[in-house]
């Protein structure tokens, strides 16, 4: 049987459209329509953005403004799986979090939605090179999801498997190889309080579980800490919408640090999203105004970090401003929200969103 020349990785298949699905993720018709040119740049770990296999072929239509020039189409928008996101934190936060994860403490990170919490934690694992174990509560999960639950083996005899908390307490002793961890956990406000009763153990000096169902005491390994975040600190301050409230003999076991969006968001427009100054400059004076409504209460939802790279993305995809707004903010507000936003929109790009 003849066989067929993969453009991207050199190797020959015989059926060369299974391959490219399989092992690169693109479609017959995308691969097809791609040059050499482009295919050369989707190699070696990286991922070319779906926008940008829709349109290969150079764009015949004239978009309906042109604020964001800028943006190259001749070239694919590549995004590299070997590079982390870019990301600023804050020096002194980022200091005085390190210092007391290295100091044993256990770190609750308390602030809004999308400004970087569990970024600088997965920064700093990276940074002092320890595996994290990361993991997400929420409303509906058990002592079990925590610690473990009995299973049934291959060979039909009763075995038991251990949660995600005696893993990354102490591997070795769970049967996962003998590598120390720290413990990611996300949305820790949204875990039922029986939960958060069962983390009492490893928040403690000792640092050690009893697992019944096991029926074994897991003691963490020296250099195990857990990281947790959090949108509130459990109390009701100034009206904010509350999951958990944390008792005083739950808050008593962290370090708390109160974060806020980072200061170098311009700087992550124009690094990490390729915004040009004058864009970026307009976003930051729109983000400003929206946030100082929230503040003031005339606005019900902010603009976090994370909303903000989203709609610099969108800018950059789309080549216009009003349709990158509209997806990333408008779209997700309500009726009075939207029709400030729209007004903070008009005063700052000269431009009307309909």
């Amino acid at each position: 049987m003849v066989k067929f020349k993969c453009r991207i990785c050199g190797k020959k298949y015989h059926d060369l459209s299974l391959h490219i699905e399989k092992e690169h993720g693109i479609r017959t018709d995308q691969y097809l329509a791609t040059t050499n040119h482009y295919i050369r740049k989707l190699y070696r770990g990286r991922i070319v953005s779906k926008w940008y296999l829709r349109n290969i072929e150079k764009v015949s239509e004239k978009n309906d403004e042109n604020d964001f020039s800028q943006v190259r189409k001749e070239e694919p928008i590549i995004r590299s799986l070997q590079n982390p996101s870019l990301f600023l934190p804050d020096k002194k936060h980022k200091d005085q979090l390190l210092k007391c994860i290295l100091n044993g403490d256990n770190c609750l990170m308390v602030g809004p939605t999308g400004c970087g919490k569990t970024t600088l934690a997965t920064l700093l694992a990276k940074e002092n090179n320890i595996n994290l174990y990361h993991t997400k509560f929420n409303t509906e999960m058990t002592v079990s999801d925590l610690l473990g639950h009995p299973i049934i083996t291959e060979d039909k005899k009763i075995g038991f498997a251990y949660g995600i908390l005696p893993r990354a307490m102490n591997s070795k002793a769970c049967g996962n190889g003998d590598e120390e961890h720290w413990l990611l956990i996300d949305e820790i406000d949204a875990a039922p309080a029986r939960v958060l009763f069962a983390l009492f153990g490893a928040l403690e000096e000792q640092r050690e579980i009893f697992v019944m169902e096991a029926c074994k005491t897991i003691k963490a390994t020296p250099n195990f800490r857990i990281i947790a975040t959090a949108n509130t600190k459990g109390i009701d301050e100034d009206g904010r919408y509350v999951r958990q409230v944390f008792d005083e003999a739950f808050l008593d076991r962290w370090s708390l640090f109160e974060c806020n969006y980072t200061e170098h968001e311009k700087t992550l427009l124009i690094k990490k999203e390729g915004m040009p100054e004058e864009t970026a400059e307009k976003m930051m004076k729109f983000l400003a105004l929206v946030r100082k409504g929230v503040e003031n209460e005339e606005i019900r939802m902010s603009i976090s970090t994370r909303r903000l790279l989203d709609w610099a993305n969108k800018i950059r995809i789309f080549n216009s401003t009003r349709v990158a707004t509209k997806l990333s903010l408008l779209n997700r507000l309500c009726k009075e929200d939207q029709a400030i936003y729209k007004s903070l929109f008009q005063r700052i790009f000269a431009r009307e969103i309909r």
